[in-house]
């Protein structure tokens, strides 16, 4: 086999999700509900051949990734260049603060640059294996788009589903995609904030 299968999923339900807050780099827990649906990704991709498994540092991505790593008894690599982006309006008055980057906040494209680098590096160092990738609702979102070659305004062809599974394959310096936001092992979780688009 001379690809690479990626299956890439945003992290969890977390209490900022809920309340409608953009967490950027600021560094949030995942909600009750969340951690449910970290157990649930886990229980679907039980059988699933995973080898490696890459995560954002950002903890509510790690607390997504951990129950999988447990049940495959694998560890975690965590890459920042997999986090959400650095929002300027991200600065919380009580008193949260943005974990450190290199720039003070990012764009669209900043976002999407680091994921092509980080992903395409992710791709080339796994062909012939199935790897796991937890990262952010918009970073996703982007790259995404970026594979299925939908134009940045298109706001609606693609979102994605927190804790979704989106089945990407690598192969010769190219992406394709064959599933896309399968989240039935969530068919039994119903709650408003399960959109990913951002976080």
């Amino acid at each position: 086999m001379s690809t690479a299968d990626i299956i890439i999923t945003p992290h969890a339900l977390t209490w900022w999700n809920i309340q409608k807050k953009r967490q950027g780099h600021i560094d949030t827990p995942l909600s009750d509900v969340g951690h449910q649906m970290a157990a649930l990704l886990a229980d679907r991709l039980h059988s699933e051949p995973i080898s490696h498994i890459y995560s954002s540092d950002l903890k509510r991505a790690m607390d997504t990734a951990a129950p999988v790593a447990v049940r495959k008894q694998l560890s975690v690599s965590t890459d920042p260049r997999l986090r959400e982006g650095r929002w300027s309006d991200t600065d919380d008055p009580d008193g949260h603060e943005l974990l450190p980057w290199h720039q003070p906040s990012e764009s669209r494209q900043d976002v999407l640059d680091r994921m092509i680098e980080a992903m395409d590096e992710i791709g080339k160092k796994h062909v012939g294996e199935a790897v796991l990738v937890i990262s952010h609702g918009a970073a996703i979102k982007w790259f995404v788009k970026h594979v299925l070659a939908i134009p940045k305004e298109d706001n609606n062809t693609y979102r994605t589903t927190r804790a979704g599974l989106n089945r990407l394959h690598y192969k010769s310096g190219n992406w394709t995609a064959s599933v896309l936001n399968d989240a039935a092992h969530l068919s039994d979780i119903s709650h408003p904030s399960l959109n990913a688009n951002s976080g």
